[in-house]
């Protein structure tokens, strides 16, 4: 299978064999391999295994930590702005009101002065938008990077920033009320010990609200041995179902309040762009530029396809889930 390079590509990434990050197990099987269908940060290929112990679906050999800046390039899309009303009017407007709709379960929650705390928050258009309406809550991002205009757009609203791996910075003890990971955990290199400082850093009675991928689309039957978009290799290490996040969540102290399927529309694009572009040649093709995250007629027609099967009460590629924090028995 060939593979289409670009510019910034390296040869390859030191990677490191890794046990089962829920259970311990180093027993597993191979599910899925694929390359790095949306960057081609690295000619390798990664492999996806499922712990035979736990079942859950973890990459492995995976990236070690330190190669982060390699696997997630300067033009990856949250530090390019992808999505940004400069860059795209149209996604721009349907992605603020989406996130809207998702954090309205906590409208009355923000009455109050609450701290926030975004881990993943990418181009804080969520912090921005929340601190824009309940101008009296606190809020803190968490990422990998981010740019000056990120930023100059933070220190103006009063959100406050902090960089580097979450694996690596410390939160202090009950210093948050809700704390969001939305497409983060996937990306975790240790979500178990994640989760357990995050249960930490949040005060008894505040809550957690998570989005990720879930295993268990009906649409990954379709791409599973390699294509699917939820693999996203290799920036996706860690895969879950509603089950085995709902009982992480719980062996931390949260109580799950709400859980549900959401439209997967990215995962779709994803999916059929890794098909198409698999091979040199056919990203500038016009369905390589059709299939593409940054067209918004494309993720329009899978939003679609996903709000039939939300009808049809399928599981979609998406999942979220509300926790609040209990105290310990």
């Amino acid at each position: 299978m060939g593979l289409l390079m670009n510019k910034h590509n390296v040869s390859c990434v030191e990677c490191e064999e890794v046990p089962c990050g829920l259970c311990g197990s180093v027993v597993h099987a191979a599910i899925a391999q694929g390359y790095d269908y949306e960057y081609q940060t690295t000619t390798q290929q990664f492999t996806f295994v499922q712990c035979a112990q736990c079942g859950h679906i973890f990459l492995s050999p995976r990236p070690k930590m330190a190669y982060a800046h390699i696997i997630y390039p300067s033009n990856y899309y949250t530090l390019e702005g992808r999505h940004s009303a400069q860059s795209s009017k149209i996604i721009s407007f349907f992605k603020k009101k989406i996130i809207e709709n998702r954090l309205s379960f906590f409208k009355d929650f923000f009455t109050k002065p609450v701290r926030v705390l975004e881990i993943g928050c990418g181009d804080c258009s969520l912090l921005l938008s929340l601190k824009h309406k309940f101008p009296h809550i606190a809020c803190t991002g968490v990422d990998l990077a981010f740019t000056e205009t990120i930023r100059a757009a933070c220190t103006h609203a009063d959100i406050a920033l902090r960089q580097g791996p979450i694996e690596d910075i410390t939160l202090g003890d009950s210093s948050y009320d809700l704390v969001i990971l939305n497409q983060l955990i996937e990306h975790l290199w240790h979500p178990a010990q994640v989760i357990a400082k995050i249960s930490r850093s949040i005060a008894p009675g505040g809550m957690l609200s998570i989005e990720t991928v879930n295993v268990c689309g009906y649409d990954r039957k379709f791409f599973s041995k390699s294509f699917w978009g939820g693999y996203y290799f290799p920036r996706h290490m860690n895969l879950f179902s509603f089950e085995s996040l709902g009982a992480l969540l719980k062996r931390n102290n949260f109580k799950i309040v709400k859980r549900y399927s959401l439209l997967a529309p990215i995962i779709w694009t994803f999916s059929f762009h890794a098909l198409v572009c698999h091979t040199p040649g056919k990203m500038r093709t016009a369905l390589g530029k059709f299939f593409a995250d940054r067209n918004p007629f494309c993720l329009a027609l899978f939003a679609m396809v996903d709000c039939i099967a939300l009808i049809l009460r399928c599981t979609t590629s998406n999942q979220k889930i509300i926790a609040r924090k209990v105290l310990e028995e």
